[in-house]
């Protein structure tokens, strides 16, 4: 009995270590009009993964966000999904779309998506990518109908993403930029802090 109690006490801990950083990621609030961005989207998930698919008119941030969400929120494996676009003030305007699937508990990038991602970036000093990734509905889910908790291992691909050295020059020259999305619940969030590991390790660092 005493080894289950420290087995569940050791999951309840990792789990509020991972759920901390979340309180200060940003929701994502969707109106009636971003379910425009519902059918393109559907329509490109079907297709076959790992193949940049072209919209026929551009969805804007919130719309394809709506679209990924509304597609994801009931399968039980993850899917990775980039929306390809340009910064436009305060949003983006996404003009193409490339994803790929994993199982229930992990999906990772392919050569495939690294690849149409690098050559989007490189583009246009405008270019922005938007990653959306979902959480199939867990235990946590069903008793707490939470918000996205984004995993260490999220939070880890985040930073490496955004700590790439042409993305933080664009953020000094009003560039596009790579932002990331973890749907959960029927809700979004924004991921933009470190997990708790990781922000130790950069105050060791600092040492």
């Amino acid at each position: 009995m005493d080894q289950l109690l420290k087995i569940l006490g050791d999951i309840v801990v990792s789990k509020m270590a991972e759920a901390a950083p979340s309180l200060y990621d940003t929701a994502v609030h969707f109106r009636p009009i971003n379910e425009y961005g519902v059918r393109p989207v559907r329509h490109a998930l079907l297709k076959p993964a790992n193949v940049v698919q072209k919209f026929r008119a551009h969805l804007f941030r919130n719309d394809f966000l709506c679209g990924c969400l509304d597609f994801t929120q009931d399968l039980n494996i993850e899917y990775l999904v980039a929306g390809l676009g340009y910064k436009s003030g305060k949003t983006t305007i996404v003009k193409e779309v490339i994803y790929t699937t994993g199982n229930a508990e992990a999906v990772n990038f392919t050569p495939q998506m690294l690849k149409a991602i690098d050559e989007h970036y490189a583009s246009d000093h405008k270019a922005e990518v938007i990653l959306f990734h979902n959480h199939p509905k867990s235990w946590i889910g069903h008793c707490f109908d939470n918000t996205p908790i984004a995993s260490d291992q999220d939070r880890a691909v985040m930073l490496q993403w955004k700590a790439r050295s042409d993305h933080l020059a664009r953020l000094l020259s009003n560039g596009g930029r790579f932002l990331f999305f973890v749907g959960e619940n029927g809700y979004v969030n924004h991921i933009n802090t470190l997990s708790v590991a990781q922000f130790f390790q950069m105050l060791r660092e600092l040492q």
